[in-house]
């Protein structure tokens, strides 16, 4: 390498560097969430502005290390005053400005706290006094503003000025903003420095070890892993909405991480993985939503990323890179709860990756150690997620079964050292994970009550509000075949009678694709074999539709579907020979029409407005401590910010709903009688399933022992 070539690339190497370090400052600062303190609320004169020399200005004490808006209450007369406005606000001690806004008058709504934001979240200093200047640039008697403020000082930490003279009073304000969380640096250095890391691997690779292949692998799964978070992260975003059961799993994870356990201490119906994965995040600093469903795409990403170097070489670098952006472009605007922390999202991933071993499985006959433990961690995980995987697992193990029968056919005798070194390993790994989980919960007190809330209950309880799903045993390996030609055809009915929704084609042309492919496989491995095969990947697909065919409990059901499409329904050489013209043209409509969904998802959400947290979040942390206890009804108000305020549930049980309450009305009684929390979240009008007053006797206690805050507050306090 010449001195001219070394010198430019020290340049590109230099300005990458810069642009990375730029980047990790910007997004270091960051807001988790948006705060907002009121400074004053109490309002007892206006301060009216009729010119362009009146200057008001209100010291206020920095509540946050970052600032990112503020409101003033401001009144316009009840008329629309087309005036130009400033609000800066300055160091008290340097002068030096901080931010500023010009604005029109006619924005502004009589009585309503005006309310401006910066564009990023502005590093200041907490504790320091900062000063509001408010001044008209043209305003006139009939343009002017008011701007509303207390009679007397209530607001110690500042003094209001107009025109540089102390007066009586401070304007009612609040400030918006936040602290500073390491957890944005952490996830900047953790993205930028893994996939930096696979790069400069494979360069190695490339030109120390020249191992183009090896290089080649690497950069592919990087490509896929890269293209899967970008097109995951619109998902990411609060305006994207939260959902029960994933605020129930990050609700319980960071609860884990606190040191409590599932079962013994939280109280739930579902089985424990995604309530640990969402430890795991939790313990790696996530705080929020957003956060959570960072990592959580992140490590799908990695995870899709290892199933591209592993795969592409027997499936096809085309196949393996195409399989995970059509399954985020077609599955996850599928259903609202697709793209969300769910057992139902990561059953679907687990079947996927078993499907993959499995058909190469069938071709090469191997039960390597990788292979073994690769399926071992994807059953346990799909199981630990969804328990009602079984019926989706086991035809997968009867298919292995019959071709280990094959096998030892075609050998002529049966050997045990044999079996012992085959089977060995493999029995080892499946069973390992599930010792271990009852070894900790065993060892934790819990094991018992997690038989009894993640199984009992859900066979005893819950399936009275779920049409006796689960009361016969084996009736869900059934059902799971019924709802699957169940949605061929409500589906295409839907679609004769113009009822349908583009839902409903894409599920059908999965449905019908999936099974076209099957036949293919079939009419590959041969008329006996293949049979076996293919019948045993059909009751694995449908396994996953239990519950249901289309609604989000179907979403593993989809995405083994589509699976199937593309590792055996588009053939051995797609991607490697050109189409014609005609195969061109209708797999680019079909395209267009697939990816319609998530480009308007992605048009409709790629550009919001961030919220501050709720006034009823603000209230409860107003009244109460960090660290103090509350009894929390989720599903009346599921907030992830009052675990990040240190404001933790006093009660195992927090969601109060009809079926939970069959069974742990008492045991929330003894939460209220044993800990006695002074502030309660509880609304006795809930209705679920059209049911009201579902738990009597807690609602008797409450009522009789807390006051609630007004008519129709969510908040109780303790008399």
């Amino acid at each position: 390498m010449n001195a001219r070539k070394k010198v430019l690339f020290g340049i590109i190497g230099m300005s990458f560097f810069l642009l990375l370090v730029w980047g990790f400052f910007l997004i270091s600062n960051r807001l988790t969430y948006i705060e907002r303190t009121v400074l004053n609320g109490q309002e007892g004169q206006n301060i009216a502005v009729m010119d362009g020399h009146t200057v008001i200005e209100q010291e206020i004490r920095m509540p946050y290390g970052l600032f990112w808006g503020i409101d003033v209450k401001t009144g316009t007369y009840g008329r629309n005053n087309n005036s130009f406005w400033e609000i800066c606000i300055r160091e008290k001690e340097s002068g030096k400005k901080i931010y500023d806004w010009e604005y029109n008058a006619s924005q502004v709504f009589d009585g309503e706290n005006y309310f401006r934001s910066v564009k990023t979240p502005v590093k200041v200093k907490k504790g320091n006094l900062y000063t509001v200047s408010i001044r008209s640039k043209d305003a006139t008697g009939n343009s002017a503003l008011s701007f509303y403020a207390s009679e007397g000082d209530e607001y110690e930490d500042g003094k209001l000025f107009v025109n540089g003279e102390e007066v009586e009073g401070d304007l009612c304000i609040g400030v918006y903003g936040g602290e500073r969380d390491p957890f944005w640096g952490f996830f900047y250095c953790l993205t930028v420095g893994s996939g930096a890391g696979v790069l400069l691997y494979a360069l190695f690779c490339m030109y120390k070890k020249q191992d183009g292949e090896r290089a080649g692998k690497l950069l592919g799964a990087f490509l896929a892993a890269f293209v899967c978070m970008v097109l995951t992260y619109v998902f990411t975003r609060e305006n994207m909405g939260t959902f029960t059961d994933e605020c129930d799993n990050i609700r319980g994870g960071i609860l884990i991480a606190k040191g409590r356990v599932l079962y013994r201490d939280y109280y739930t119906q579902h089985t424990p993985f995604g309530y640990y994965l969402c430890a795991f995040f939790a313990w790696l600093g996530a705080k929020s939503i957003q956060q959570f469903r960072l990592l959580y795409y992140l490590f799908s990403a990695i995870l899709w990323g290892g199933l591209y170097y592993r795969h592409c070489g027997f499936f096809g670098k085309v196949k393996m890179f195409l399989l995970p952006v059509v399954r985020i472009v077609i599955i996850l605007p599928m259903f609202f709860q697709a793209s969300k922390i769910l057992g139902d999202n990561i059953q679907g991933f687990c079947i996927v990756v078993l499907m993959m071993e499995y058909i190469r499985y069938w071709k090469d006959g191997e039960l390597g150690k990788g292979r073994c433990a690769i399926v071992a961690a994807c059953i346990f995980a799909s199981i630990a997620s969804t328990f009602v995987s079984v019926f989706a697992i086991a035809p997968v193990v009867i298919g292995v079964l019959f071709k280990e029968v094959l096998l030892w056919k075609e050998k002529g005798r049966i050997d045990g050292k044999n079996m012992l070194v085959r089977y060995g390993f493999l029995a080892s790994a499946v069973c390992l994970p599930f010792v271990v989980s009852f070894v900790y919960f065993a060892a934790n007190h819990a094991a018992g009550k997690l038989y009894l809330m993640a199984y009992r209950f859900n066979t005893m309880v819950y399936n009275n509000y779920q049409e006796q799903f689960g009361r016969i045993k084996w009736k869900p390996f059934f059902l799971g075949l019924k709802n699957f030609f169940l949605a061929i055809g409500d589906n295409f009915n839907a679609m004769l009678t113009a009822t349908g929704s583009s839902t409903s084609v894409i599920q059908l042309l999965l449905a019908v694709g999936a099974a076209a492919a099957l036949l293919l496989w079939w009419k590959d491995i041969g008329k006996r074999e293949g049979a076996v095969a293919s019948l045993a990947l059909l009751l694995c697909m449908s396994g996953n539709g239990t519950r249901s065919g289309t609604d989000f409990h179907s979403a593993a059901l989809w995405n083994a579907a589509l699976a199937l499409i593309v590792l055996i329904g588009m053939g051995r050489g797609f991607g490697e020979k050109k189409l014609g013209e005609g195969k061109a043209a209708l797999f680019c409509l079909i395209g267009c029409y697939l990816i319609a969904p998530y480009a308007k998802m992605v048009v409709d959400h790629i550009v919001y407005d961030r919220e501050p947290v709720s006034g009823i979040d603000e209230q409860i942390v107003a009244i109460t401590e960090p660290g103090e206890e509350i009894f929390m009804d989720a599903f009346v108000h599921d907030s992830i910010y009052l675990l990040y305020k240190e404001r933790y549930p006093a009660n195992r049980n927090c969601y109060i709903l009809p079926w939970y309450m069959d069974w742990f009305e008492y045991d929330t009684l003894e939460d209220l009688e044993e800990k006695k929390p002074r502030v309660l979240i509880y609304k006795p009008e809930t209705e679920v399933y059209g049911q009201t007053g579902f738990c009597p006797v807690l609602d008797m206690v409450i009522q009789g022992r807390y006051e609630r805050n007004s008519e129709d507050s969510i908040i109780w306090k303790l008399k």
